[in-house]
């Protein structure tokens, strides 16, 4: 098994990657390439595109530069898989082209949104536990129903990305339920397509491929693909699953009840369950997890990553460019570890959010609160490490938000979590995570969670291991577990109040 690799192909929002893994679930090399969209004229500016030949590039050339910097041989990959972010997807026509490839920033659903409120009201949410309906699959499909025409009856299938991407390997059509639920055209409950949406926004039923079980064996590597990737011919694919799901697996959790909070560009808050709970209050997501049987509740805080990259580029780089440095992340982590718990004092909410599914059209101001500097009754004047250390703890309040509503969903208390993703590589965020939610947090050795869940995937469906229990045994470590300050998480429950009273009031502001 030692020289034996699996390959994971990442279509992110922000860029594309090739993942390299050993049986063992070890990372042998990685390789990222970052990538565009463009908005066309017609739909500017909420809708976007990518360009699917450009992009099948950039994932290839990424397998290729992966390969090298780990010196793999081709013949000792084993199997590949994909995953990608949810709501991304590729409309092909009948030779297999593509007519639209969009991401999931893609927003022209705007525009046909009432058309699916005015025919399927709220059975949408009951059948499908997804919404708003504007960046989904179904009002995309409608929007070029409606508006290209031309286009829409060319449609021969509709492929979610990281399922587009293996039938750019295989030359076979394949859908699979964790990121299918992303559609708003899948009966969670049924784990099919459902004939009732189908059926009342009279979409064309045939394009809908054919539904697989993440582990499955959906084809080999063509002879194309081989060339084009320098791949071996024949190669085993393994269909994969949704990132966010897939980032539990690689996490380990595959229980009832296990939590797994993926920290990255965005932030999702997730909880396996046995069953497809839906919320009477239509607040969270509900999905089908990558294990048959399994479901998934999902708190989404939307925008943290990217919060934070944007304080870093757009604040503290622009001071530390007049001495010709760039700050990092780890200078961050370090400024904001000499203020204490609180900041002093400050606050920020800067768009991240409590998930609410009937309000994900409201968009908040994002501002800074701290005591007036130049105050003399102020006891210490802020400054940029306190505002750091406000945006992580911010960043850390509407988590600990969506984890008590995922709670309060599921009637389950929380007794610990693990995380993953860009943001677990930080020192102060996980701490600063379990000191709030007064849980341990558990910080897997493998951080892109994803990539691992898919290769977890891959193992199975290659016949390394017999189940995802197996597997996970013997393919997730752990680098450590931050128990939590009792001392500081009382400290920070006061704080925690405040903000959310902050939180709530900046609501009527938007």
């Amino acid at each position: 098994m030692g020289n034996e690799y699996i390959l994971i192909l990442d279509a992110g929002t922000g860029a594309g990657r090739c993942v390299i893994l050993d049986a063992q679930g070890n990372l042998v090399s990685q390789s990222y390439r970052e990538w565009r969209y463009f908005s066309p004229p017609e739909v500017e500016p909420l809708g976007m595109e990518f360009d699917p030949a450009l992009f099948w590039n950039i994932l290839s050339d990424t397998i290729k530069e992966a390969m090298k910097a780990g010196d793999i041989p081709k013949d000792k990959i084993i199997g590949i898989s994909a995953t990608s972010q949810r709501e991304g997807l590729v409309f092909l026509d009948t030779n297999g082209g593509e007519l639209y490839a969009g991401p999931n920033m893609d927003m022209r659903g705007v525009l046909t949104q009432g058309i699916i409120e005015e025919e399927l009201g709220d059975a949408l949410y009951k059948i499908t536990g997804q919404g708003p309906p504007f960046f989904s699959a179904a009002t995309k499909l409608l929007w070029f129903k409606e508006e290209k025409p031309e286009v829409y009856v060319k449609i021969s299938r509709m492929l979610m990305l990281s399922d587009w991407i293996l039938f750019k390997l295989t030359g076979e059509y394949a859908a699979e339920p964790s990121n299918a639920s992303s559609s708003l055209v899948f009966d969670i409950h049924k784990c099919k397509w459902s004939d009732e949406i189908i059926e009342k926004l009279e979409l064309s039923g045939h394009i809908f491929p054919k539904m697989h079980q993440a582990s499955e064996q959906i084809g080999t590597v063509t002879k194309e693909a081989s060339e084009k990737c320098n791949l071996v011919e024949g190669t085993p694919v393994i269909i994969g699953g949704a990132d966010t799901q897939s980032s539990l697996v690689g996490s380990g959790a595959i229980k009832d009840g296990d939590v797994g909070i993926v920290a990255g560009s965005n932030t999702q808050i997730q909880m396996v369950v046995p069953s497809p709970i839906i919320d009477s209050k239509e607040r969270i997501w509900t999905s089908c997890h990558l294990l048959h049987g399994k479901w998934v509740l999902e708190s989404n805080a939307g925008m943290t990553g990217l919060i934070y990259k944007w304080l870093k580029d757009n604040i503290l780089s622009y001071g530390s460019s007049m001495k010709g440095t760039a700050v990092t992340y780890e200078q961050m982590d370090e400024l904001a570890s000499q203020v204490p718990p609180g900041s002093c004092d400050a606050y920020a909410s800067l768009g991240a959010d409590i998930m609410n599914v009937q309000q994900m059209h409201v968009v908040r101001p994002g501002i800074f609160l701290f005591p007036p500097p130049a105050n003399p009754l102020t006891a210490v004047p802020v400054g940029m490490s306190h505002l750091i250390r406000a945006t992580i703890e911010n960043l850390t309040f509407v988590t600990k938000g969506n984890m008590t509503q995922v709670e309060d969903i599921s009637n389950r208390k929380v007794e610990g979590a693990r995380m993953n993703g860009g943001m677990a590589k930080s020192k102060l965020w996980p701490r600063i995570l379990a000191d709030v939610l007064d849980i341990p947090i558990s910080i897997p050795k493998v951080k892109e969670g994803a990539s691992l869940g898919c290769a977890i995937c891959v193992a199975i469906g290659v016949g390394k291991y017999k189940d995802y229990d197996e597997a996970i045994k013997s393919m997730v470590k752990f680098e450590k577990i931050i128990e939590p300050d009792k001392v500081i998480h009382e400290k920070y429950n006061s704080h925690y109040e405040r903000w959310k009273k902050l939180y709530n009031e900046i609501t009527e502001l938007a």
